[in-house]
């Protein structure tokens, strides 16, 4: 599900990317459009957005909307500023035409006290074309009830609305009551089975025996990530790193082959939550980014452009 290929859009002469997603995947993802809500929870490095924006960006209906806000560590006045200014942006109002937007925004402090009214005004929700609202890096939305925002959000009643919410792992949550109005993915729903990895490796251009199959798939247990820089590496050196954990797969697939231009610009940028082109510039010391950096900024899938922010983002 992860990057196979760049080719040239003959007609912009953009480089454009192609993805590969398990079947399974793509059914579960089919859920979206059939509920209110989705919330996609994994660990970093399975691909969570990647398969949603791929996804939306191939099945959503003709003259639908989309809007993404991505949680980058803001405080979270600002972050709740930011979803609720999805609501705006996507003309989606209360039933009299009110700006629910506005009337979300009033609601902060979010608390435990808050939540019914938060609920409540979901209800009221309503919008006239099928729109897609994406809460993305939901996790550091710094709140003290995650889960119980997220049900209330799942209660709007707007029938051509549909919310997606996608996170790294949140607290533990004592309710695990089933809601109709949510749709789960989970960490399960984005592993690669065997014939999913022989097929990707394939598409990569890289064809293995039986025997190396069953190796990667045995040390990456079907997450994308490792299987990603195990083929990196078997693409280069013609083998598998023989690295016993992902730290040490990263060092040796990615890090010992960077130079040290390279280290120390990620070293400079691992600070900052997210970043421009011209601010990467700035950190370096250097007038505008020098090819190797900015090729490695364009080409390295541990380093995810976050297009509603405009900005490189390190997870």
């Amino acid at each position: 599900m992860r990057l196979i290929k760049n080719t040239k859009n003959k007609r912009s002469g953009k480089r454009e990317e192609k993805f590969f997603f398990p079947k399974g995947l793509i059914s579960r993802l089919d859920g979206i459009c059939d509920h209110p809500l989705t919330f996609v929870e994994a660990p970093s490095g399975f691909g969570k957005t990647t398969a949603v924006k791929e996804y939306l960006s191939n099945n959503l209906p003709e003259g639908a909307r989309e809007h993404w806000y991505t949680c980058l560590g803001e405080s979270p006045s600002i972050a709740w500023a930011g979803i609720c200014r999805l609501f705006g942006s996507s003309a989606v109002v209360d039933k009299i035409g009110g700006d629910i937007s506005r009337r979300l925004s009033n609601l902060f402090p979010l608390a435990k006290e808050s939540l019914p009214y938060l609920a409540a005004l979901m209800r009221e929700c309503h919008c006239e074309q099928e729109t897609f609202l994406v809460i993305d890096n939901y996790q550091l939305f710094e709140n003290e009830v995650p889960h119980d925002i997220v049900k209330a959000f799942s209660f709007h009643s707007a029938k051509k609305l549909r919310v997606i919410v996608i996170t790294q792992l949140l607290p533990p949550h004592d309710e695990n009551v089933h809601n109709a109005n949510i749709h789960k993915l989970g960490a399960r729903d984005f592993l690669f089975d065997r014939d999913s990895t022989d097929r990707f490796c394939r598409l990569s251009g890289t064809r293995l025996s039986d025997e190396e199959l069953e190796k990667i798939q045995n040390f990456s247990e079907g997450w994308v990530s490792a299987i990603r820089l195990q083929v990196e590496n078997y693409r280069k050196t013609g083998s598998f790193t023989t690295a016993d954990n992902m730290d040490a797969l990263i060092e040796t697939a990615i890090w010992n082959r960077m130079s040290d231009e390279g280290r120390n610009f990620l070293m400079a940028l691992s600070l900052l939550d997210g970043f421009t082109e011209k601010q990467a510039a700035i950190m370096g010391g250097w007038p505008a980014l020098p090819k190797s950096v900015a090729h490695l900024l364009k080409n390295n899938f541990f380093i995810p452009y976050v297009a509603d922010k405009n900005v490189y983002s390190i997870p």
